[in-house]
C-alpha cells in the first residue's frame, strides 16, 4: 500500500508540475502562484518517491543470518525425523504424530521485512482427497507454537508461510489469528487490494523434482510474496497484501507439516495395522534468510 501511494503522489507532483508551467505562461489566471505550485510539486515527489521505493530500500539493507549449524535449531518431536548431511536437511514428518513434528530457528527480527529461499525436493507427499486427508508442508516464519496453518479450521497461532499439499499456497495469520490465503483457487482480498484474481487448476506437485522457493515480506509495503520456479521455470506466484498486524512475536523460522482433519479415524478403524497416518518427506538444500 505504501508503495502504491508512492506513485500516486509522483503523479500528483506531475501534474502539480503542468499546472505550475501553465500557471507561468498565464499569470493573470486566479490561483495558487507558479512558485507555491513547484515547491508543492518538489515535496509530493520526494516523498513519493520515498514510499514507492521503501520496499528496495529494504532489501538494501539485509543481512544473511547462518543457519548452517545443526545444533542452532529447535527441534520438536523425534529427533531422528530431521538429518543433516552436507548443508542438507532431511524431514520425515507424519501428520498428527505425537508430539508434533517441526524445526525451528530463532530469528531476532523487528516484523519490518524479510527474504527466505531454499531449494526444495518432496519425495513423499501423502494426498487422500477421497478420505478427507492431505498432508501438508509448511515453510516460513511463525510464532513460538510453530503452527502449520494450511488447515481450514485454525484457530491459534500467528505465521507467513509457504505451504505445499495439494497445491502452492501463501498463508499468513495475524495477531488476531484472521487467515488470508493466496492460491490457485483462492485469494483473500481487502478493500484496498490492487490484485485482479484469475483462479485456475492447482499446481501439482512433482515427487523428487526440486523446486526454488523465494519467500517475502516488507512491512513497508504490508505485502508478502511466494515465488516458486522449477529449473528457471516459473511455476507458482502469489501475493498478500494489507498485513499489518504482524508482530516480533513471529520470531522463528519453522518447517512443519500437518494434515487437513488430521487423519480419517474411520478408515483408520476399519484399515486397522494397514492404516497409516499422512507423511510427508523432504529435502531442503540452499537455505538462505535475510533481514535488516
Amino acid at each position: 500500500m505504501a508503495e502504491f501511494l508512492g506513485w500516486v503522489l509522483i503523479m500528483a507532483a506531475v501534474a502539480l508540475l503542468i499546472t505550475a508551467f501553465r500557471r507561468r505562461r498565464l499569470p493573470e489566471v486566479a490561483g495558487p502562484s507558479p512558485r507555491l505550485l513547484g515547491a508543492a510539486a518538489a515535496l509530493s515527489l520526494l516523498l513519493g518517491a520515498y514510499l514507492a521505493l521503501s520496499g528496495r530500500l529494504a532489501l538494501a539493507h539485509m543481512r544473511t543470518v547462518d543457519m548452517s549449524h545443526p545444533d542452532d535449531w529447535i527441534v520438536g518431536g523425534p529427533p531422528e525425523a530431521f538429518q543433516w548431511a552436507d548443508g542438507k536437511l532431511s524431514a520425515k514428518l507424519i501428520v498428527d504424530n505425537s508430539p508434533e513434528s517441526y524445526i525451528a530457528f530463532p530469528v531476532d527480527w523487528h516484523a519490518d521485512a524479510f527474504r527466505a529461499e531454499w531449494d526444495l525436493t518432496i519425495t513423499r507427499l501423502d494426498l487422500r482427497p477421497q478420505w478427507g486427508e492431505r498432508a501438508s508442508i509448511a515453510i516460513g516464519l511463525t510464532d513460538g507454537s510453530a503452527v502449520n496453518i494450511d488447515d481450514p479450521d485454525h484457530v491459534s497461532g500467528s505465521a507467513l508461510e509457504a505451504c505445499f499439499s495439494d497445491d502452492i499456497r501463501l498463508r499468513a495469520s495475524d495477531a488476531d489469528h484472521l487467515l488470508k490465503t493466496h492460491s490457485a483457487t483462492e485469494l483473500s482480498l481487502s478493500y484496498q487490494s490492487t490484485q485482479v484474481f484469475h483462479p485456475m487448476p492447482p499446481v501439482p506437485l512433482q515427487l523428487n523434482t526440486p523446486y526454488h522457493c523465494v519467500l517475502t515480506y516488507y512491512a513497508p509495503s504490508d505485502t508478502a510474496t511466494l515465488t516458486v520456479t522449477q529449473n528457471g521455470r516459473p511455476v507458482a506466484s502469489r501475493r498478500l497484501e494489507d498485513l499489518r498486524e504482524f508482530t516480533p512475536s513471529v520470531s522463528w523460522f519453522a518447517i512443519t507439516v500437518r494434515g487437513f482433519k488430521h487423519r480419517n479415524k474411520q478408515m483408520e478403524t476399519k484399515l486397522g495395522k494397514g492404516y497409516t497416518k499422512p507423511e510427508a518427506d523432504l529435502v531442503i538444500d540452499h537455505l538462505r534468510y535475510e533481514q535488516p
